[in-house]
């Protein structure tokens, strides 16, 4: 759809139950670029604790008070523009995330929000991989944070497979 960077995130997130997995296969492999980004949401969650996260920050974190916009192609309705409430941090060790369309309930919220964003998107263990024509990727929705570096050149072609 573009070829500007897209930040790690996980898929569907605006869904009452997004899928637990994805895959995503490369036919076509841009000239410059477009390398896929992956995060283990086991090393956001060390970074929380290791940059002196509040315990009221991480139980934020956890609270069922989160939304995210749905995207116009997928409501159903006028009623369906937000998604239902659902803690970013799962209870089971997963995450839910996706910043650009998260509605946080208040101000307090959003400024955590916005920390973990940048947490995220400045990790130090973020794998940047180059997938070639024929490779297949297979990922956890809950426990990798995913994206893409933006690319240049030759249509770039990936599919997506999303696995409930």
């Amino acid at each position: 759809q573009t070829n500007a960077a897209a930040e790690l995130h996980t898929d569907s997130a605006y869904r009452k139950d997004p899928e637990r997995t994805f895959l995503l296969a490369c036919q076509t492999k841009a000239e410059t670029g477009g390398e896929t980004l992956l995060l283990s949401v086991k090393d956001v969650l060390q970074a929380l604790h290791n940059q002196a996260w509040t315990e009221e920050e991480i139980a934020l974190l956890r609270q069922p008070i989160w939304r995210w916009r749905v995207p116009k192609v997928f409501q159903t309705s006028p009623l369906d523009r937000l998604s239902p409430h659902s803690p970013i941090l799962m209870p089971a060790g997963g995450m839910r995330w996706r910043h650009d369309n998260l509605v946080a309930p208040n101000p307090i919220a959003a400024g955590v929000a916005d920390r973990l964003a940048k947490l995220i998107q400045h990790h130090p263990q973020t794998e940047r991989l180059t997938l070639f024509p024929g490779d297949i990727l297979i990922c956890s929705n809950t426990r990798a944070l995913h994206g893409r570096s933006e690319f240049y050149g030759s249509r770039r072609l990936f599919y997506r497979v999303r696995i409930k």
